[in-house]
C-alpha cells in the first residue's frame, strides 16, 4: 500500500516592487488604470507614470507639475541609472526598491541625479541616519502623487 506524504509548503519570495506598486496605488486611489505600460520618448518604458499617459503626452516639453514617474527595481546596483532616461518631461524621478542598505556613495549619486529613492518603511532601518533623512517611504510617495494631482 502506498502512503501519501503531506505536501511540503513552498516559500515564495516577496513579489517584486513592479508587481506590488499597482495594488498600493489602487488601494490609495492614486493614478488611473493606465499608469503601467506607457511608452515615452525614444521608446522608453517607465514602470509607472502618474496621473496617466494621456496627461504625459499632452504636457509641453518642459513638463507639467502633475506628472510623476516611478521606476521599480528589486535591486538597484547600477541599473538605477536606466530610470533617469525613461520620461524626459519629468525632471525628478522616483525609484521604488526593496533593496536594503544601499551604500551612501550610491545614494549620494542618486540624489545628485534628481532621483528620489522610495523604500518601504520596514527597510529604512538598514540605511544610515543620513540616508534615512533623505529616503521616502511608499506613503511619502503616495502623498506626493496625491498632492500633485490636486
Amino acid at each position: 500500500m502506498r502512503r501519501c506524504r503531506p505536501r511540503q509548503a513552498t516559500v515564495r519570495p516577496p513579489a517584486p516592487p513592479e508587481y506590488r506598486a499597482p495594488a498600493a496605488c489602487a488601494a490609495h486611489s492614486v493614478g488611473s488604470d493606465d499608469i503601467r505600460g506607457a511608452v515615452t520618448e525614444h521608446n522608453h518604458k517607465p514602470d509607472f507614470l502618474f496621473p496617466d499617459l494621456e496627461t504625459y503626452q499632452a504636457a509641453p516639453v518642459e513638463g507639467d507639475p502633475r506628472l510623476t514617474m516611478l521606476g521599480a527595481k528589486s535591486t538597484c546596483k547600477d541599473r538605477w541609472r536606466q530610470v533617469l532616461a525613461e520620461a524626459e518631461k519629468i525632471s525628478r524621478k522616483h525609484l521604488l526598491t526593496l533593496e536594503p542598505g544601499i551604500s551612501e556613495p550610491q545614494t549620494d549619486q542618486m540624489e545628485a541625479s534628481s532621483l528620489q529613492l522610495v523604500v518601504p518603511s520596514p527597510v529604512h532601518g538598514s540605511y544610515t541616519d543620513a540616508q534615512r533623512g533623505w529616503l521616502w517611504s511608499v506613503g511619502d510617495f503616495i502623498g506626493e502623487v496625491r498632492a500633485r494631482q490636486g
